[in-house]
């Protein structure tokens, strides 16, 4: 099967998208390592390494792992899905995605983020609120229930 021009063409700028979203991927782990974003406020900290990221707040550390993912035909974006220990399972507690262009979404379609730059100084503000907010309604938090009596 013969590859047309305009699929060489397609397959070129989507190398290109992902390989902008690796780097800015990098470059944002890169920022929070260095900067230690620590937010007083909510009593939550979060950190960054490599390809993870974690916040910890109510006692727990809330750890995501960096994915990169099309948003459209040949747009890639990173993901990050922050997971709770809870027991026997990892409890999803908090998903966000980094554009490019250094934006972090909710949703990888929206078009309104919730964090205009992440080297805008305050992204721990936005990561560890939003992350904190979601832990408490998240089940890690809730008390265990009672065991009926088989």
């Amino acid at each position: 099967m013969a590859i047309d021009h305009s699929t060489i063409v397609a397959l070129d700028e989507a190398r290109r998208s992902l390989d902008d979203a690796i780097a800015t991927h990098k470059q944002f782990i890169a920022h929070v390592g260095t900067q230690g974003k620590s937010d007083s406020r909510i009593n939550a900290t979060l950190y960054g390494e490599g390809d993870k990221l974690a916040v910890t707040a109510f006692g727990q550390t809330v750890t995501a792992n960096a994915r990169h993912v099309q948003r459209s035909a040949g747009s890639f974006v990173t993901e990050y899905v922050f997971y709770a220990a809870n027991g026997n399972f990892d409890e999803e507690v908090f998903r966000c995605y980094l554009s490019p262009l250094g934006r972090l979404f909710e949703r990888p379609e929206d078009t309104t983020p919730f964090a205009q730059s992440f080297s805008d100084g305050i992204v721990a503000e936005h990561i560890c609120g939003t992350v904190a907010f979601a832990l408490l309604t998240a089940d890690v938090l809730n008390p265990t229930p009672p065991k009926s009596d088989i």
